[in-house]
């Protein structure tokens, strides 16, 4: 096999769906409960089109002793740790480790548990809606994106050279995580506390404002890093954080919700679903938590990030508050 993509989720079987179509040899790990929904459709439906057949696993003994040339893992942020454990005792062997997450601070992870192996993070910008397991809706525009880890790895990994859709390559991941972590932000937390989708919030003035505020917390902390701002598929980042910081918001937000709407309409954001089941892990700490986080090691102050995250995790466990911030979102701003 070509490549395994380690992951059962929305996006797993979309990269496998689409590196398969591809014409690349592809091995999609999943769980039992996934496989079986994925079978009986015929394989991965991507927009209501015929199903890909992908290949799929969904045990560890399937993989035992596997050669691979290259393994994308496209776990949850805080599942990452666990993958990593599960490939190393499945003895799996490979050439070329690729990480698929948003948020931040997990590719440390995968150099420490497999340092002499050539490393590079990859991310997306089209929007993967799941209906249901195997049956998908991902959006038309948007395109990956790939970095290496070090300078010392070069190209890019074999699977991804004959893709279909748009693919940029940049020469550091620090760079491909902070550009995309920055659109990940906009409209999340805010989106999924007060239960607006992106297209509801974007026209909402008040809280536009708030969303841009918290964004040039992002992008002072992103300065301090020394993150070289890089445009990624469909996304004009130098562009937009530019305008972010030196333009006055009213000439701004126009910009921002136009393409708010166009990336994910009238969906849900993803940190949504971690506050409608609070008992499952979140990715918010990863997010906006990583923004905080990196805003106290720069000395760069982030209070309404800090504030936006604590707000979040009052939610997790006060279903009432949440619901009061859903039936009067402008109720936001007394907190952020």
């Amino acid at each position: 096999m070509t490549a395994l993509v380690f992951g059962a989720g929305a996006i797993g079987q979309w990269l496998g769906a689409l590196l398969h179509s591809s014409g690349s040899d592809v091995l999609l790990h999943v769980r039992p409960g996934v496989k079986q929904a994925i079978d009986e459709l015929g394989g991965v439906v991507l927009n209501n089109a015929p199903p890909v057949a992908v290949p799929m696993s969904s045990s560890l003994d399937e993989l035992r002793g596997k050669e691979f040339k290259t393994v994308i893992c496209t776990v949850k942020t805080y599942a990452v740790a666990s993958a990593l454990k599960e490939l190393k005792e499945a003895e799996i062997q490979f050439e070329e480790l690729v990480s698929f997450q948003n948020g931040w601070g997990t590719d440390p992870q995968y150099v420490e548990a497999f340092p002499t192996t050539n490393f590079w993070t990859l991310t997306t910008t089209r929007a993967v809606g799941v209906d249901r397991p195997g049956f998908l809706s991902p959006a038309q525009k948007g395109g990956l994106a790939v970095a290496p880890w070090s300078s010392g790895v070069r190209g890019i990994p074999q699977c991804l050279r004959r893709v279909t859709i748009p693919l940029v390559v940049l020469e550091r991941s620090l760079d491909l995580k902070w550009s995309k972590l920055l659109l990940n932000l906009i409209g999340n937390a805010t989106g999924a506390i007060t239960g607006l989708p992106p297209n509801q919030l974007a026209g909402h003035s008040r809280l536009m404002k708030a969303e841009l505020l918290l964004a040039r917390e992002a992008i002072a902390v992103a300065n301090a890093l020394g993150v070289r701002r890089s445009d990624l598929p469909g996304f004009p980042i130098k562009l937009l954080s530019t305008a972010l910081e030196k333009m006055p918001l009213r000439l701004v937000a126009p910009v921002i919700s136009a393409k708010m709407r166009q990336a994910r309409g009238d969906k849900l954001p993803s940190l949504f679903f971690d506050l409608e089941e609070p008992g499952r892990p979140t990715e918010i700490d990863s997010l906006n938590g990583a923004v905080v986080q990196e805003g106290l090691a720069t000395g760069v102050p982030t209070p309404k990030q800090d504030a936006l995250v604590k707000l979040f995790h009052r939610c997790r466990e006060d279903q009432e508050l949440w619901t009061l911030l859903q039936a009067e979102p402008v109720r936001l701003l007394e907190y952020v």
